[in-house]
């Protein structure tokens, strides 16, 4: 850097520092409000080491604006330098350097809880970024304003930049670390987004692709807030157990960065779930350290949500005063910073504090003012996101107008080089014109003989287009000849295929006439036999000769066995139903020998008094006999035994 550039940037230096001091509601140039006051006396010596330093950050994409280092924090923090930088990288007509500072003061305006200052540093920092054509500064603005829009609860506005920052940084097809961190934090601010519309499932999904990138980095900030985003939409679906674990994971990484901010969000989250879950004791533990660490951060939004917390603790135990203490800071710190969805909180709890102390009037007088704070951030998001449509709408315009500009200049150098071509062509002309003119004459007798060459190959071409026509028709016609006798074959085979199938169906009709033939003379014959017993009983009654009647009645009660005409019967049964038994027994092989007889029975759907026939039992031994088979087969009361055994 040359003396007198270093003079400038000095000189630079002081003079936003006397404006800003001079000047306190310039938004721009104003660094003597509040903390940024104590950066604007820094040794001016200094100015062109830590301009340097930027520089080379600049040039090497390496300002890590989301998870920034010690040297970063201190410039963010500092407006008086930013300005400077700005100032600087302005009068050197660097896009890059100027998206980057832009951003960084967008970054300040966020930390002091200023929103719409915050929006004006980022939009000029993608405008910035467009013209240096720099992908990675685009989704840096992008995302930086998902942020913003987040933090100000406008959740359509927030996705639509979060998915550009994303598309922006796929399309890029950059994997170097700056980018891999973009798309983490796209990643990770869509799936916040989800949590805010009670997308549950959809926001972890998000959250966790945040997380796999910030791992690949190994950026333990990014792995604390991933984690915590995680456990505490657990928690919103009731998982407590998921949301203690990530909250604790979380917390451990916050440790390791000794972030008192993080262990503070940590505390708060971990107290709610104790809330949720009854313990109370252990809730107030946790508010009270979150609270001291909230304030130590200086973060106003999270001292507001620590003093919520401690009046929700209160409102449970019934200490109304203490509860309405820690309501009113909230309230007051949230009216200051714009913070609506506190107010909105606050207001509720309030109102449920005056029912509880039965002041009627007041709990309604609260609820009354929660609504309209509910009102007004459905109103504040609607309007936010028609103005940002139209914000969209500028920066596409812009974009065309810069691409326009481009594409006019790109033009001028063509026609600028078209120009310069003609002027070399216009010399060469000449020359060529000299050449084709002697080369005109031998070029004429080689083009007629190259003429006759041609008509010579296109005769022979045609002819050999008639031979290959010729020989693909006797093969057409050949394929259609065997095309037809396989189709004949077909057909032959077909009417054979139908032929055995109705002997085959004429076969088991009548394997089944005989099987059902053998049943019904078993039937009829244990028919007949009862019906003769029962008369030799009726004759035992009448005649005293009951000795010989006694005998008779064994003599035709051995002729009534089972096994007489079972072996005739199971020879049919095989033949309808081949293997049926040997499967049933290799799949049941409990089953007894009259069981496996009572299966052959069910399967041709005999009556159970059919069946007390065949078995020469009683119909109530039948039903009795079929409930045991159930249960040797496994079956419920519910199943049927003929379907069963039809499967078998």
């Amino acid at each position: 850097m040359t003396l007198s550039l270093r003079f400038f940037l000095i000189l630079c230096c002081i003079a936003v520092t006397y404006i800003s001091r001079a000047n306190p509601e310039n938004p721009e140039k104003n660094a003597g409000q509040g903390n940024e006051q104590t950066k604007t006396n820094a040794d001016n010596k200094n100015v062109a080491n830590w301009i340097d330093s930027l520089n080379n950050r600049v040039i090497n994409n390496s300002i890590n604006i989301y998870d920034p280092d010690k040297f970063l924090k201190s410039i963010i923090k500092d407006t008086s330098r930013l300005l400077t930088y700005w100032e600087y990288s302005k009068a050197n007509k660097n896009s890059e350097a100027e998206s980057f500072v832009l951003n960084m003061l967008g970054k300040n305006k966020l930390n002091n809880s200023d929103y719409s200052k915050a929006i004006q540093y980022h939009q000029k920092a993608f405008d910035a970024a467009l013209r240096s054509k720099n992908d990675y500064l685009e989704a840096l603005s992008l995302n930086m304003m998902g942020v913003v829009y987040r933090r100000m609860s406008a959740v359509k506005t927030a996705l639509e930049y979060y998915m550009r920052a994303l598309k922006t940084a796929q399309e890029s097809n950059n994997t170097d670390e700056y980018m891999l961190k973009s798309m983490a934090i796209s990643n990770e601010g869509i799936g916040g987004l989800f949590r805010m519309l009670e997308q549950y499932e959809s926001a972890i999904e998000y959250y966790k692709s945040s997380l796999q990138y910030e791992e690949q980095l190994g950026s333990l900030l990014g792995m604390a807030i991933d984690n915590h985003n995680i456990g505490k939409t657990y928690g919103l679906l009731g998982d407590y157990e998921s949301a203690i674990f990530y909250h604790n994971r979380s917390l451990e990484y916050n440790q390791q960065l000794n972030s008192v901010l993080g262990k503070a969000i940590c505390y708060n989250s971990l107290g709610n779930i104790s809330m949720h879950q009854n313990e109370y004791d252990k809730a107030y533990n946790l508010f009270v350290p979150a609270l001291k660490m909230a304030k130590q951060a200086g973060d106003s939004t999270y001292i507001v949500n620590s003093y919520t917390n401690l009046g929700w603790y209160h409102l449970t135990q019934h200490q109304n005063d203490s509860a309405n203490i820690f309501f009113q800071y909230a309230i007051a710190i949230s009216k200051r910073i714009g913070y609506k969805a506190a107010l909105l909180k606050s207001y509720n709890m309030l109102s449920e504090l005056e029912q509880q102390r039965s002041n009627y009037k007041k709990a309604l007088s609260y609820f009354m003012e929660a609504n309209k704070y509910k009102d007004s951030i459905a109103n504040d998001k609607n309007r936010q996101y028609i103005a940002d449509l139209t914000i969209l709408n500028d920066i596409e315009n812009q974009k065309r107008k810069i691409e326009k500009l481009e594409y006019k200049d790109q033009l001028n150098k063509k026609n600028q080089k078209n120009k310069n071509i003609v002027i070399v062509l216009l010399g060469l002309v000449a020359l060529i014109l000299v050449s084709l003119i002697l080369q005109g004459i031998q070029t004429n007798k080689k083009n007629k003989l190259i003429h006759r060459q041609k008509e010579d190959m296109f005769k022979m071409q045609l002819e050999l287009k008639v031979l290959q026509n010729e020989r693909l028709l006797a093969e057409n016609k050949q394929k259609e000849s065997e095309k037809q006798l396989l189709k004949s074959e077909l057909e032959a085979n077909e009417l054979t295929r139908q032929s055995e199938i109705k002997a085959m169906q004429k076969e088991i009709d009548h394997k089944n006439r005989e099987l059902t033939t053998a049943a019904a003379y078993a039937i009829k014959k244990s028919e007949s036999m009862r019906a003769f017993l029962d008369n030799i009983d009726r004759l035992k009654v009448q005649h005293n000769n009951s000795e010989t009647l006694d005998k008779l009645r064994r003599d035709i009660e051995k002729q009534m066995d089972p096994d007489s005409d079972w072996d005739n019967f199971s020879l049919y049964f095989e033949e309808v139903h081949p293997n049926y038994f040997r499967n049933l027994k290799k799949k049941h092989p409990n089953l007894t020998k009259n069981e496996l007889r009572l299966c052959s029975y069910l399967i041709m759907n005999l009556s159970n008094k059919e069946i007390a026939l065949l078995l020469y039992i009683s119909a109530d031994t039948v039903q009795k006999a079929k409930y045991r088979l159930k249960k040797k087969l496994l079956l419920s009361s519910n199943d049927s035994l003929f379907d069963y055994l039809l499967t078998v």
